[in-house]
């Protein structure tokens, strides 16, 4: 399911939930909004992902654990595996650690620089 933001006279009016069907407007790509005849107003279509956060005594837990021992990064959940600051104290104890790592930390300069500091060849799990 996507969301859509209606948009009327610049202000925005409310937050639509559209079915994947091919008749309907979610899928208009996202670089583009469908406009009124007018242009009066618009549906924006919105990209809402809700991703956990790692509490603070979480972070500081898993900060210990990558730090004792890199691969523990390998059976973390996924947002424990995204947070740039657990990847990188694991990638700095073992650069090979970067392959367990999120895509978006993957693609991540200080992080792969981190691990390749650590870990020279690391640089082949980088994103």
């Amino acid at each position: 399911m996507r969301s859509s933001l209606i948009i009327c006279a610049g202000v925005s009016v409310c937050v639509l939930s559209l079915c994947a069907c091919p008749q309907s407007l979610a899928q208009v790509p996202r670089s583009e909004a469908c406009y009124a005849s007018d242009r009066s107003a618009a549906i924006v279509p919105l990209d809402w992902t809700m991703k956990p956060h790692l509490s603070p005594a979480e972070r500081e837990e898993w900060l210990a654990r990558v730090r004792e021992n890199p691969f523990e990064l390998e059976d973390a959940p996924e947002h424990v595996r995204a947070d740039a600051g657990v990847v990188t104290a694991a990638v700095e104890g073992s650069g090979y650690a970067l392959q367990f790592a999120a895509d978006e930390c993957r693609a991540d300069r200080a992080v792969v620089l981190a691990a390749v500091r650590s870990f020279g060849s690391a640089l082949r799990h980088a994103s």
